[in-house]
């Protein structure tokens, strides 16, 4: 390894963090022990090489100098290196995946890594912010904890978001999430912590630049801010409420109805005499949500996974608790199909359960084949019968398809974890005896959505 390390101090060779990962995969149990160490030297080689690039672009600037194809491949060949590097961290922090307790070398490498992260969100390295906010996410998934020196990462992403990384919400949810999850302390003592958080939500449903997939990505985590800190944004629910019928009625799309649905069940469970109050003031008014809401129950794509599902059942629970003095006089006379619709979505929990099973059982078996090709592939690619040749942009491009599919799947399984320790979720039911005695404009809209 040390020899290794040594090549790539003098070549930058990505080639050469191939090989630093096939040690690491082939003798994990040998260098678990020195992971720190290990680690330790590969910050060094990244922050060495991610100052170099700095530099280099610092001086062009600097000259005036117009980018030539000779620059343009350096840079890339440093983005290449940069890119290899991280890979290595992460094949080595995998090595703690199979350990149940959070391991004392874990948190020890988690301190080195924490500066080569904030450097790079820093230096808007987009190529790089990927693994960015990967490495965030499983640093802080993995210890379950947020330390100190974390923080200012949180802040950084916000700033990013709100300036030229605004398209990159797919990959600071993760992080963000679980900056909820794991620092709620931090966030009730520091109100400053919840404003960003609730506007990133806002500009993910507002801003002009952004679709349906980030406002999807907004509705999760302003459901993660509901679930994490009860009672803790009672200001805020009015705001949330009518954002959120506001970005429904713009889409037709099934799956920002149901994530925006959702958020409103999070809103119901959160509080419901406020969130009720909201929603009569909101378009349409509470009923028209109501109706949504039970003709999705009755419905077989309505809302199906087992996260939508026991967010209702708690929401249900929590309307049943109510004074009925505090029930707005609209929803009164079908307030008493609440039971009926609470015992319809229990009635599919254990399908969607055995759905949910299968799709990462599924998953598990895609990775491992997937792992198995990855396995079998030794060299570039030999020049294809069109006459295409392999050469370093290619392989620059490729790498960067790949880092990107990679990383997509791996939050995928992320996202799935984490929505089976939320509480959430809506029953597709075909039994018409569940729903919300629903208007006839309720039924028509719940069959668009």
């Amino acid at each position: 390894m040390q020899d290794l390390f040594k090549l790539t101090d003098e070549t930058d060779l990505d080639a050469l963090s191939n090989c630093m990962e096939t040690f690491i995969e082939e003798f994990k149990d040998e260098l678990l022990p020195v992971a720190p160490q290990l680690v330790a030297r590969l910050c060094e080689s990244y922050n060495r090489v991610l100052e170099e690039q700095a530099a280099k672009a610092d001086a062009e600037a600097e000259a005036g100098d117009l980018e030539t194809d000779a620059s343009k491949l350096d840079t890339d060949d440093k983005t290449m290196a940069l890119m290899g590097i991280t890979k290595t961290i992460a094949t080595v922090l995998a090595c703690f995946d199979e350990t149940e307790e959070v391991d004392p070398r874990f948190l020890e490498i988690q301190e080195f890594i924490i500066p080569i992260v904030t450097a790079t969100l820093k230096s808007q390295v987009i190529e790089l912010y990927d693994q960015a906010w990967e490495f965030v996410d499983n640093l802080t998934f993995r210890s379950r904890k947020i330390v100190p020196n974390m923080w200012p990462i949180y802040k950084i992403t916000y700033d990013l978001f709100k300036g030229p990384a605004i398209d990159y919400l797919d990959e600071m949810l993760p992080p963000l999430c679980n900056f909820l999850m794991f620092g709620k302390e931090a966030f009730i003592q520091n109100p400053e912590y919840i404003r960003m958080a609730l506007d990133i939500f806002i500009t993910s449903l507002t801003n002009d630049h952004l679709g349906d997939v980030d406002a999807i990505n907004g509705f999760k985590l302003v459901e993660a801010v509901l679930l994490n800190l009860k009672g803790h944004v009672n200001d805020a629910i009015p705001t949330i409420i009518n954002a959120t019928v506001t970005r429904m009625g713009k889409s037709e799309s099934p799956n920002l109805q149901i994530a925006g649905l959702d958020t409103i069940i999070n809103g119901i469970y959160y509080n419901p005499v406020l969130t009720l109050q909201a929603l009569e003031q909101a378009q349409g008014g509470a009923r028209a949500f109501f109706d949504k809401w039970f003709a999705a129950m009755n419905s077989p794509k309505g809302l199906p996974r087992v996260h939508d599902k026991k967010l209702s059942i708690l929401a249900l629970c929590e309307l049943l608790k109510m004074d009925t003095n505090a029930v707005p006089p609209t929803l009164k006379e079908g307030w008493s199909t609440l039971v009926a619709g609470a015992l319809a979505i229990f009635k599919e929990l254990p399908e969607a359960e055995d759905r949910r099973a299968a799709l990462l059982e599924e998953y598990e078996d895609d990775s491992d084949e997937e792992d198995m090709e990855e396995d079998l592939v030794v060299g570039p690619p030999a020049d294809d019968e069109d006459g295409d040749v392999f050469d370093e942009e290619t392989a620059y491009l490729d790498m960067l398809a790949e880092e990107h599919a990679r990383l997509r799947a791996k939050q995928a399984k992320r996202i799935a974890k984490l929505t089976q320790g939320a509480e959430g979720a809506i029953a597709a039911d075909d039994d018409d005896d569940g729903e919300y005695a629903p208007s006839e404009s309720g039924s028509d809209e719940s069959e668009e959505t």
